[in-house]
């Protein structure tokens, strides 16, 4: 009776890697997310690598105040949890040794205190405060975030 309708296709993207052909996916907020804060957590880190010991190699840890070598510090959240927001926030995140990061949970007294005496009590306040605001970020915005971050750290 009736001819079957012609389906369509999807125009499938191939990527020639190792003489292989590789199906291209594209970027998930998720992994812009992922990339957008390694950029920040290397900038991070080596802004407060020279901050406080003049090199890029090691640096002291924000809230105990250990000399470690780069690889033994992280990007520390003042506000824990990794929101949107406050994730790529320069004024709420500095480097700590691995220890007062994740075995003390990012040494949280100790932090807020650090935290004051740079910034003074209001604006402490109002950074906890503004930890409710949710915002939602799209993958270019995540991946302009990453772009932004790579080019600060290569101006260190």
């Amino acid at each position: 009776m009736f001819p079957k309708p012609i389906k369509k296709t999807k125009e499938k993207k191939f990527l020639k890697r190792s003489g292989k052909l590789h199906k291209v996916r594209k970027t998930s907020v998720g992994r812009a997310k992922n990339r957008a804060w390694i950029a920040f957590s290397a900038y991070i880190r080596t802004r407060d690598c020279l901050l406080t010991t003049g090199t890029k190699t090691e640096g002291k840890c924000f809230t105990c105040g250990a000399l470690k070598p780069f690889e033994l510090l992280d990007a520390g959240h003042f506000v824990a949890g990794r929101f949107n927001k406050f994730l790529l926030d320069e004024r709420q995140v500095h480097a700590q040794c691995k220890y007062c990061n994740n075995a003390l949970q990012g040494y949280g007294a100790r932090y807020y205190t650090k935290m004051v005496d740079l910034f003074g009590e209001s604006e402490v306040e109002k950074m906890l405060i503004e930890n409710n605001i949710l915002e939602k970020y799209s993958v270019n915005d995540w991946l302009d975030k990453e772009k932004i971050y790579k080019e600060m750290l290569l101006n260190l």
